[in-house]
């Protein structure tokens, strides 16, 4: 696993002493004008590479980045990867962390020193870090569990957000954001004309470049294949690269979350092995928490039976990466909005392709086409709403609007860009905090920095063609897969298992909430869930998700104490 930790001494403050407790760690020192030796220490998997002119590059680097970034520090931006990287000039320091997010960026202050550092649980060791939570912060988990902002759950840790910049001198510290998907603009605006086919290649060529970049250093890459359109993509695309990789299959007991004919389908086509493994909700621990480690309550526990299959598939078969498609319905757009039709209104075209984008965006809704237009002329709304059920009226009190340097970045940019981005926002939670990547690498391919260029630069209408949501996606790998797994309009699901992992702890999930640290700080409304508990919940209401989405907070909030 790639941990780092970078001590920046303040000035006249003596370097401080890192507790080099675990054997195997590699230490190195940078000097600095004014901040003194700067200690970096890191895991030897962690990749550490000097770039020249003051500049190191720390994690795993994929490749050299379209300039797309501007202000004088865009150099740092010229590389992509699982990576921050850090610029030690004569006036102060800089750090910036790749849009991907993939390899975390934390910072502390101390008395004597600045930290960054990967992960909350290797500063702790190093620096003996006292965890003390920000019941403030944990509100906002509790309303936006699948938000990411700079303050976390812990007080005094604050998270580096992907493609911020961080400039440190001895007098300030200032936070900017260096990629912007704003400055994506442009080229969205230039490929307008662009049509359909001419955008499809572009994407698969993308798509197929940065996989190849991502897996060529791994020997037995492992490729989680549900089936669907996003992991399909990945097989196809991993194929054109490569064909040494084993695809595992998630299984369900119930029929929403058996996907295996076609996971079946597309490994007979590439000729690869598929290994099919069954979910069992009897086997995950409420109580644990694989976000124990975290700064901020990040995992859910049903993705704990994802994590262990891929695990033991791996070490099955001797895998020494995992690759996950989780991100696809984000960045290809999958969403009802009417957007698309707007963006095209917006620019004054009223032809026969606005038309056809007017039935299409219907279609993808399963809407009239009248909906759609009362949609596009009535404006944007966000995609999103505070989850407020079963919190106390303190805690409702206290939720505020979620901001993220993304989306301010994307106020003044067009309706059809904003959702987009809204949308990627809020998958960096849920893929954050897997316990299967502290033990080996995990790549999200389709939340690669070239990958989220290419996607953003597309406009909306370009994804809802002919009607299905991700359209690109489909056409550019529809003559490498079969037509049935390409185009289907379905998904699988997690609804029933996740109702009979419900079921079978809700004595477990009612002691603790009940008797737990989010009931003991008035966060959460006590009658309200011991109401849900007792009576007999069907699957169709989903509130039963909501109770687990505490009990993860409720899990994590422990770990930190324990």
């Amino acid at each position: 696993m790639q941990r780092y930790l970078i001590a920046i001494p303040r000035p006249g403050a003596a370097p401080a002493d890192l507790q080099m407790a675990s054997e195997g760690l590699i230490a190195d020192r940078v000097a600095s004008t004014f901040f003194g030796a700067i200690q970096i220490v890191r895991t030897p998997e962690t990749h550490f590479r000097d770039v020249g002119s003051g500049r190191f590059v720390v994690g795993r680097l994929d490749g050299e980045a379209k300039a797309r970034t501007h202000g004088d520090d865009r150099d740092l931006a010229h590389w992509w990867g699982e990576i921050v990287t850090i610029s030690i000039r004569s006036d102060g320091v800089s750090v910036y962390r790749d849009p991907s997010g993939r390899l975390g960026c934390f910072r502390v202050e101390q008395a004597n020193q600045i930290i960054l550092c990967s992960d909350w649980k290797f500063a702790r060791a190093l620096v003996g870090l006292t965890p003390d939570i920000s019941w403030e912060s944990v509100i906002k988990a509790l309303a936006l569990p699948q938000f990411l902002s700079r303050q976390t759950g812990l007080r005094g840790v604050c998270e580096i957000l992907p493609g911020e910049l961080v400039e440190l001198t001895p007098e300030s510290c200032t936070t900017t954001l260096l990629w912007s998907p704003a400055d994506l603009t442009p080229e969205r605006q230039r490929r307008r004309s662009t049509t359909p086919g001419a955008a499809a290649s572009a994407l698969r060529r993308t798509i197929v470049q940065t996989i190849g970049a991502q897996a060529k250093n791994y020997q037995r890459p492992i490729l989680e294949l549900s089936g669907g359109v996003d992991s399909s993509v990945l097989a196809a695309s991993l194929a054109a690269v490569r064909s040494d990789f084993v695809c595992v299959n998630f299984v369900t007991a119930s029929a929403d979350g058996d996907e295996r004919e076609p996971a079946r389908r597309v490994a007979r086509q590439f000729g690869v092995e598929l290994i099919e493994r069954v979910r069992d909700p009897a086997r995950i621990e409420l109580e644990r928490s694989a976000a124990a480690d975290q700064a901020r309550p990040s995992a859910r526990a049903f993705a704990q039976e994802s994590d262990r299959i891929s695990l033991e598939v791996a070490q099955l078969v001797g895998g020494d990466c995992l690759i996950s498609g989780g991100g696809g319905d984000n960045v290809f757009f999958s969403s009802p909005a009417a957007t698309p039709l707007q963006d095209r209104l917006r620019a004054g075209l009223f032809g026969r392709q606005t038309f056809r984008t007017m039935l299409d965006v219907a279609d993808v809704a399963d809407r009239t086409a009248w909906w759609a237009v009362k949609r596009a002329l009535a404006g944007r709304r966000r995609t999103f709403r505070p989850s407020l059920d079963f919190l106390s009226s303190k805690a409702i009190g206290m939720v505020r609007e979620q901001e993220h340097p993304w989306l301010d970045a994307a106020e003044a940019t067009s309706p059809d860009l904003q959702v987009h981005v809204e949308s990627i926002v809020q998958i960096f939670g849920p893929i954050t905090g897997l316990s299967r990547a502290q033990h080996l690498p995990l790549l999200f391919p389709l939340m690669a920095r070239p990958v989220l260029e290419e996607c953003l630069s597309m406009p909306g209408w370009l994804w809802v063609v002919d009607g299905y949501d991700r359209s690109l996606a489909r056409q550019a790998f529809a003559d490498v897969l079969p037509a049935d797994v390409i185009f289907r309009r379905s998904k699988g699901g997690l609804d029933h298992f996740s109702y009979e992992l419900y079921r079978l702890n809700r004595e477990t999930i009612r002691h603790m909430l009940l008797d737990g640290l989010l009931a003991s700080n008035q966060l959460i409304d006590e009658v309200a869930i011991n109401s849900e508990l007792a009576r007999t919940s069907r699957i169709k209401d989903y509130r039963f998700y909501r109770l687990l989405e505490l009990v993860d907070i409720e899990a994590w909030a422990r770990a930190v104490f324990a």
